[in-house]
C-alpha cells in the first residue's frame, strides 16, 4: 500500500522537477569531488552554464504557470539553493583553514551565482503575484444575493 502511494506521488510530480533535482545532486557532487581532489576530478567547464539553463527553464515554466493560474504542488527548491550556498561556505572555511590543502573550484562559485538569479526572480514573482491577488480581492465586489423571507 505504501509503495502504491509512493508511485502515485512520483507520477504526480513534474518530470522537470526531478530532472533538476538529479542534476543538482550530480553537479554538487562533482564540485565537492573536485574540491576534495578525489583522483584529480575536474568538473566539466560548461557544466555551470548547462545547469543554469536547466534551472532557468524550470523557473520560467513554473512562473508562467503561476501567472496563468495553473498552480503546481509546492516544491522546496530553496533547499537546493541553501544546500549549494552552505556547501560553498564550508569550502571557503576549509580553504581559509587549510590553504595549502584546498582550492575552491571556480565552477562551484559560478554555479552558486547562476542559481541566485532564478531564485531571486521566483521570490519577486511570488510577492508580485500575491499583491495582485490581494488587490484583486480588495476591489472585487461580491455578487449581491437577494434574500427571501418565507
Amino acid at each position: 500500500m505504501k509503495q502504491l502511494k509512493l508511485a502515485k506521488h512520483f507520477a504526480k510530480t513534474s518530470a522537470l522537477f526531478w530532472l533538476c533535482a538529479i542534476w543538482s545532486v550530480s553537479v554538487l557532487g562533482m564540485c565537492v569531488m573536485e574540491f576534495l581532489k578525489f583522483d584529480a576530478f575536474t568538473t566539466p567547464r560548461s557544466l555551470p552554464f548547462i545547469y543554469a539553463v536547466l534551472i532557468f527553464t524550470y523557473f520560467c515554466r513554473k512562473e508562467i504557470d503561476r501567472w496563468l493560474g495553473k498552480f503546481w504542488k509546492k516544491r522546496q527548491g530553496e533547499y537546493f539553493f541553501v544546500a549549494w550556498w552552505c556547501t560553498l561556505l564550508i569550502m571557503y572555511v576549509l580553504v581559509f583553514l587549510f590553504p595549502q590543502k584546498f582550492i575552491l573550484p571556480r565552477k562551484m562559485l559560478e554555479t552558486c551565482l547562476a542559481m541566485t538569479l532564478p531564485f531571486l526572480l521566483t521570490e519577486i514573482s511570488k510577492k508580485l503575484h500575491a499583491c495582485r491577488h490581494a488587490l484583486k480581492s480588495l476591489f472585487h465586489k461580491p455578487k449581491c444575493r437577494s434574500h427571501r423571507l418565507t
